[in-house]
């Protein structure tokens, strides 16, 4: 090939490769960044029933479905969770409680599932103490400084048992859910608000059949929980896309599977009892 042949290729070749550029970037798809928080049996990042939990399977639907983005899960605490949404990042989660604060930085699905509320939680040989009280008040039990009980850092319980805990906040405060839970067991508190369904779960991998569940005066029916992601342009898409797949799938016996799953046979007629007012409204 001559010189001359050569130096008039070469400009043709730099916009050839130009153009091959500017189409990938085009064609460079959304990412979303699912945070994944340890819940078990909520969401299980980690173990033996790694991406087997309830919010494990509602994720991998809308991944599923929302194929229009590629998908990536960083496992991370809540305080992690949070900070990278109130910041604007592209992160979403499952499995969170919609409260006011919360709303000022982020943008909430529909209703995406449920849990059984939580309960007193403390070990069976104390159960007669306790019951011997009457009709348990989670606001006497906090104000009460002898009685030991403690809370996950940055998490949401529902509006009632949240502003008791503002009111007489405890003075433990934990980074995973499963800590409570082990100082309960090993004697070092003497009771734990916690989901029936988790002491189950954990107690049994932890301590044996130790643990039992006592209602108490403020718990509501249910705990409703959600997908979130950032209050943004982007967020706001995102939850809307999210939102049109909640609405064609929550009805399915995919879905219904999904949320009953690690529920007890009591648990899961209590479900099926509340999951159409709940999760299949007419309007949503």
């Amino acid at each position: 090939m001559t010189r001359t042949r050569l130096a008039r290729l070469v400009p043709v070749c730099v916009l050839a490769l130009a153009g091959v550029a500017g189409s990938g970037a085009v064609q460079a798809r959304d990412v979303i960044t699912w945070g994944w928080i340890d819940n078990a049996p909520g969401s299980m990042p980690t173990g033996a029933d790694r991406n087997q939990g309830i919010e494990d399977r509602i994720r991998q639907l809308l991944k599923e479905r929302l194929t229009q983005y590629d998908h990536e899960e960083v496992q991370a605490p809540i305080p992690r969770v949070m900070n990278e949404i109130r910041s604007g990042n592209r992160w979403c989660a499952t499995g969170f409680v919609k409260t006011a604060e919360r709303e000022t930085f982020a943008t909430f699905s529909l209703p995406a599932s449920f849990w059984l509320p939580p309960q007193l939680v403390v070990r069976k040989p104390r159960r007669a103490e306790f019951e011997a009280l009457g009709e348990l008040s989670l606001e006497r039990l906090l104000a009460n400084p002898a009685l030991r009980t403690g809370v996950v850092r940055g998490r949401a319980y529902s509006p009632v048992i949240d502003g008791l805990l503002q009111k007489h906040p405890p003075a433990q405060v934990h980074s995973d859910y499963v800590d409570g839970l082990k100082m309960l067991l090993a004697d070092r508190l003497d009771y734990v608000i916690e989901l029936p369904i988790r002491a189950a779960y954990f107690g049994k991998r932890l301590g044996g059949d130790e643990l039992v569940g006592l209602p108490f005066k403020e718990m509501s029916n249910h705990i409703t929980t959600h997908v979130l992601c950032a209050k943004n342009e982007w967020g706001a898409r995102v939850i809307g896309e999210i939102d049109a797949v909640l609405r064609a799938e929550r009805a399915t016996p995919r879905y219904r599977q999904a949320v009953e799953q690690w529920s007890d046979a009591d648990g899961v007629r209590q479900i099926r009892r509340l999951y159409d007012a709940i999760l299949v409204k007419p309007e949503q």
